[in-house]
């Protein structure tokens, strides 16, 4: 994280790589992987790694998480990417499995009702 705090994105680049290699089960490098590549307008990157922080688990067994990342934070780099590029379906997914574990979330589903309107309107 330091060396994205100080705006050397090679090297931050490089060690989140690192960090998920060590542990592919943990979501937190990939999130900060794609908020960096959509803050960029890199919305196909952000969409990859944050689709694939989505499949993750939430860890049940580790000693510290970030909650924000696996309720929240990579499930809507996901669904804005996915907006970006209209891939509806992708978007949909990922509200429909953050919901699952955010039911109540104002913004998720506000978002469902949005996707599912495009998807409808696209079907016609």
């Amino acid at each position: 994280q330091i060396y994205d705090i100080q705006n050397n994105w090679p090297m931050a680049c490089h060690y989140y790589i690192q960090t998920y290699n060590l542990n592919p089960t943990r979501a937190e490098s990939l999130t900060a992987l794609a908020r960096h590549y959509f803050a960029a307008h890199n919305f196909h990157a952000s969409l990859l790694f944050a689709k694939q922080a989505c499949s993750l688990q939430i860890p049940i067994n580790a000693a510290v998480i970030n909650r924000q990342v696996y309720l929240y934070e990579r499930f809507m780099i996901l669904l804005c990417s996915a907006w970006q590029l209209e891939q509806y379906e992708i978007g949909l997914e990922a509200i429909k499995k953050a919901l699952l574990l955010h039911p109540t979330n104002p913004y998720f589903l506000e978002s469902l009702q949005l996707f599912e309107e495009k998807l409808q309107n696209n079907s016609t």
